[in-house]
């Protein structure tokens, strides 16, 4: 009898952790932010035919997205693209979360795009399409003013690496 219950008390742990292990849709991610950054920062550069150094001074601007995104990584519409004041000296940021356009659910929300390992070998050596892709998200947009500087942020959440990126654009 004492081994049944032994046995049984075993099987509900096991079951229990499973469960709790199961929530939040998936594995923790094995991407470094930090690596993250540097790659797409690598394949912004490839897409727009740049050098730029991931600019730290716009690090910050990210915030305003990043405290919006939930734990399963999904994000409002109203912050797909945000665009901060402008600057003293007429520069302009744009601050765009990777999204996956296709996510689009009834409640206005977008789910961002998980970097995976898989996927960060996609941008060490990115195809056309991905190039195509990247370029849209942070090419120039305001009539008149010209790509002056690029930041790309990671972060982890709720255990999968996001991106959002920010740039800073001046007039030409």
């Amino acid at each position: 009898m004492r081994r049944t219950k032994i046995g049984l008390f075993l099987v509900m742990c096991v079951a229990v952790l499973s469960m709790l292990t199961a929530c939040g849709g998936g594995s923790m991610s094995n991407v470094d932010p930090a690596q993250a950054e540097k790659t797409v920062l690598s394949t912004v550069n490839k897409a727009l035919g740049t050098e730029f150094a991931n600019e730290e001074s716009l690090r910050n601007k990210a915030n305003v997205v990043w405290e919006k995104v939930d734990q399963t990584g999904r994000i409002s519409l109203n912050y797909t693209m945000f665009a901060p004041e402008e600057g003293a000296n007429g520069e302009k940021w744009m601050v765009r979360p990777m999204i996956d356009s296709d996510s689009f659910d009834s409640d206005a929300m977008f789910r961002m795009v998980a970097i995976t390992a898989e996927q960060l070998k996609n941008f060490e050596n990115p195809s056309a399409e991905l190039l195509a892709r990247v370029k849209r998200d942070v090419e120039v947009t305001a009539p008149g003013y010209k790509l002056n500087a690029v930041c790309v942020t990671a972060k982890n959440i709720g255990g999968s690496v996001y991106i959002v990126y920010v740039t800073e654009m001046i007039q030409k």
